[in-house]
């Protein structure tokens, strides 16, 4: 039996290819990606948030009745994921909620490195909400607005590693949470940077 993960991108921009989404993909896993219609073209503060979720409650309730199985919600702002879990009948995943909840299974405690400064309040909130402020040890940013993420892979493998070290030497955490899923196929050049 296939199981079909529908991919949503909260974000009018088409940013996220089909290939990186194809490489997770198996024999029993069938994923298919879209973004939403109407809402900001990246998200980078709790407005862009705001305005992404109207947007993408319609591709999760489209996702439902063309027979999809699950919905991952393609965002660290985990936007409308709440509502979305009322409005359908079919798991509904927020990459932050799971992130925070497996580096909270992984080490005593986590951080996280985003793009800009405007998305601190948001990700503190949501450690809040997901009941892991106490696991939640730091945050810091590259300074890249999410639109920009792509242009120089290289470079903001760099930055994540650069900003990595003073939060594992000085804050201790046990874990580092990529704050954005545009960040996607950093972790494995940060990992060898930092071994």
């Amino acid at each position: 039996m296939t199981h079909h993960i529908r991919v949503i991108t909260p974000i009018i921009s088409d940013l996220f290819s089909e290939a990186q989404l194809q490489a997770y993909a198996t024999e029993r896993v069938r994923l298919s990606h879209t973004t939403i219609e109407t809402g900001p073209a990246s998200i980078e503060s709790t407005f862009d948030e705001a305005l992404a979720q109207p947007g993408t409650l319609v591709k999760v309730l489209e996702a439902e009745q063309q027979g999809c199985d699950a919905v991952v919600i393609n965002c660290l702002g985990d936007p409308a994921l709440s509502p979305a879990r009322e409005l359908v009948d079919i798991p509904v995943i927020g990459p932050c909620q799971a992130s925070m909840h497996l580096a909270n299974m992984l080490g005593d405690n986590f951080a996280i490195i985003s793009v800009l400064d405007n998305v601190r309040l948001l990700l503190e909130h949501l450690a809040a909400k997901y009941s892991l402020s106490e696991r939640y040890v730091g945050f810091d940013y590259v300074n890249i607005s999410v639109l920009d993420l792509e242009s120089d892979l290289d470079a903001l493998v760099g930055a994540l590693t650069e900003k990595s070290v003073p939060l594992i030497k000085d804050r201790h955490a046990n874990s580092i949470i990529l704050g954005c899923t545009g960040m996607l196929g950093c972790a494995r050049g940060i990992r060898r940077q930092l071994l």
